[in-house]
This record gives structure tokens, sequence and C-alpha cells, in this order.
């Protein structure tokens, strides 16, 4: 009975690295729908710390892991850098489109 279990965890672990793997590398190219990509990262990250807690540590999700948190940080370092250009525009230099399109007669002024 014993070495049924040992099979069966033997599987889990196998089938955990890959996912982790699997969905690291379809978070890259699937990132242009960043509602697809980003969850995919985050997904194999979890993953990766799940099969290190409970499994011995492999290549498999560690390389699954490594790029999973790559993703993960360039998204955020690229939404940091967002957040700060456009916070430091001043509001001078903002588009005011409500004047566009007033000019172009495209938008309707009350009154």
């Amino acid at each position: 009975m014993k070495g049924n279990y040992k099979i069966m965890e033997d599987r889990r672990d196998a089938i955990i690295s890959y996912a982790t793997l699997l969905a690291a590398s379809l978070s890259y190219p699937l990132i242009c729908f960043w509602y697809v990509g980003v969850p995919l990262a985050i997904l194999s990250v979890v993953l990766w710390i799940y099969q290190r807690k409970h499994y011995e540590p492999n290549r498999v999700a560690n390389v699954g892991g490594v790029l999973g948190a790559i993703m993960v940080g360039t998204v955020l370092l690229t939404v940091i850098i967002f957040a700060i250009y456009f916070g430091t525009i001043s509001a001078e230099n903002r588009i005011n489109w409500q004047e566009i399109l007033l000019d172009v007669n495209l938008f309707q002024e009350e009154g």
C-alpha cells in the first residue's frame, strides 16, 4: 500500500512541477492579454512556493517559478514607472479632452 502512495506522491510532484513551468511559459506570450498573462505568472509563483514547501525542490519547478517571478516583477516595475510618470505630469500639460471635442463639435456643452 505504501508503494502506491509513493508513486502517487511522485506523480503529484511531477504534475505540479510541470504545471508551474507551463503557467510561466504561457504567461510570456499571453501578456498581450494582461488579464490572462499576469494571473498565469502569479499562478506559477504560487505553485512554485507550494511545490517547494511540500516536495523536494526540482529544476523544472525552479525554472517555472523563476520565470513567473521575473514576469511578475517586470509587470510591477512597469506599473510603478507608469504611475510615477503620469503622477508627475502637471495639470497644465494634461490633455483636456472636453476642449478638443468642443473644437470638433462632437461634444455639446450644456447651457
